[in-house]
């Protein structure tokens, strides 16, 4: 809400804004999903049409390489929403598992958002990092109702196994996984690879079309890194192999994940990185 000079008058009940309604003087704090009407005045114009905004909270928990002894994490709290000019603040209590990835954040609007985001998430969704305690989404539209969702998301990063085959190495268990590390690239794990929900084939498709191949980069083939005729390579993988702590999965040129590893000294194996920036 911003009008420069005017005097701008709002609602959350859904009724008119009049100038006996709230005034608006700071960015708006809501916990609950709320509908603004405002409207501007300023001595010497005409009042301007009433200008509607929903904005809308809902909370939902999702989990990622779930084995037998694991519950699904806990949801965030204290979830808000600060109205502003074609953006939206959302700040929350992070849930207390110790093991939580990140909160992914989706909206049913219209458009992209400036995001920070896996490759295979819509355009519509956003990973905040754990800790963040929230996020911006902008490039939003004045005057549309737009609803927010936060999951929060289960680490996977002790899998080894394919998406669809959670017991295919070691029976499912990885005597060499660690914790998460401080490394500034975050790459993939095999499961996450794997999986429909991040827009990959089961672990064993791979040919044209595949959602795992990657070109290697210009960068890449100065650091030896392999490439195909078709200008495609090979790529690593967070997961380590489940019988030796020197080696990790990866993906092959053709985008096969069946099985693939190979020890981590290897140098003509690419880098994926997990997440990206998108800007405006």
């Amino acid at each position: 809400m911003e009008s420069s000079g005017a005097t701008i008058y709002y609602t959350t009940d859904g009724s008119t804004p009049t100038t006996s309604s709230s005034k608006y003087g700071a960015p708006i704090k809501v916990s609950n999903s709320t509908y603004f009407k405002a409207y501007a005045i300023k001595t010497g114009f005409t009042p301007s049409p009433v200008s509607n905004m929903s904005v809308v909270i809902k909370e939902k928990t999702v989990y990622v390489d779930k084995k037998a002894k694991e519950t699904p994490p806990q949801k965030v709290t204290e979830l808000k929403a600060e109205a502003m000019n074609r953006q939206v603040l959302l700040t929350w209590k992070d849930a207390p598992d110790a093991d939580v990835y990140g909160y992914e954040v989706s909206f049913n609007g219209t458009g992209t958002i400036n995001r920070v985001v896996f490759p295979a998430l819509d355009s519509k969704s956003m990973m905040a990092p754990k800790g963040s305690g929230g996020c911006y989404i902008s490039s939003l539209i004045n005057d549309t109702e737009y609803s927010f969702t936060v999951k929060t998301v289960d680490t996977s990063a002790a899998s080894t196994n394919p998406a669809s085959n959670p017991k295919q190495w070691g029976e499912g268990e990885n005597k060499h996984a660690c914790e998460n590390t401080s490394d500034k690239i975050f790459l993939l794990s095999e499961k996450e690879a794997t999986t429909s929900d991040y827009g990959f084939p089961e672990f064993n498709v791979h040919g044209a079309g595949n959602a795992r191949i990657r070109a290697t980069t210009d960068y890449a083939k100065a650091n030896y890194a392999y490439q195909d005729t078709a200008s495609n390579g090979w790529w690593w993988l967070r997961s380590p192999y489940w019988t030796g702590s020197s080696e990790a999965y990866g993906i092959e040129n053709g985008g096969n994940a069946e099985g693939r590893h190979a020890p981590v000294s290897r140098k003509y194996w690419g880098i994926v990185p997990a997440l990206r920036i998108t800007l405006p």
